[in-house]
């Protein structure tokens, strides 16, 4: 807590009550670190995590870079991490995008390009296309925009196992069973 205090025994006696006029530095807010760095289009309400110093609640978090599609809602802050859950609009121009924290003392952290939006995954086939009641298949997908963190969902009655991805991002193989 700031202490302030003053000795008044220098100031006239005009009949006025003395004039104090009490001031507080800003806070800088630093932004050292941004994990996920990179989401792609039509990524929802992702955990991010902005490291760094001088931050207070209740921060705000904006992404500004070649589209407005790119918002985020803080979920915690301490004085050394923000958490956001950014979400990218399926339409956002793919770049760079900068991060700007303001603290609620108007300091404000601008981290340049530390977030870079790619396209999002598309599907261009399946394989195999249908697959029998009780059994158990290997599933391939081919496209792009494929991520390391990339899952697969099947219909009630499927279980799918975390996809194996290849390191260009354009197949994904996962063994899926299908109940009798």
């Amino acid at each position: 807590s700031d202490v302030c205090s003053s000795d008044l025994s220098d100031v006239p006696a005009t009949g006025e009550p003395p004039q104090v006029t009490i001031s507080f530095a800003q806070t800088t807010p630093v932004i050292s670190s941004v994990v996920p760095a990179t989401l792609g289009q039509g990524a929802a309400a992702v955990p991010m995590t902005l490291s760094g110093s001088n931050f207070f609640a209740p921060a705000t978090v904006k992404f500004v870079g070649p589209s407005t599609g790119v918002t985020a809602s803080v979920r915690a802050t301490t004085g050394t991490t923000v958490t956001v859950a950014p979400t990218v609009a399926s339409t956002a121009t793919p770049g760079q995008y900068d991060i700007v924290v303001t603290n609620p003392d108007e300091g404000v952290a601008i981290c340049h390009g530390c977030l870079t939006v790619v396209a999002g995954p598309k599907i261009r086939s399946v394989s195999p296309s249908t697959l029998a009641p009780g059994s158990t298949t290997t599933l391939t997908v081919t496209g792009t925009g494929f991520s390391s963190d990339a899952q697969l969902l099947g219909p009630p009655g499927t279980k799918v196992s975390k996809p194996r991805v290849s390191s260009d991002g354009t197949t994904m193989t996962a063994t899926v069973t299908v109940s009798a």
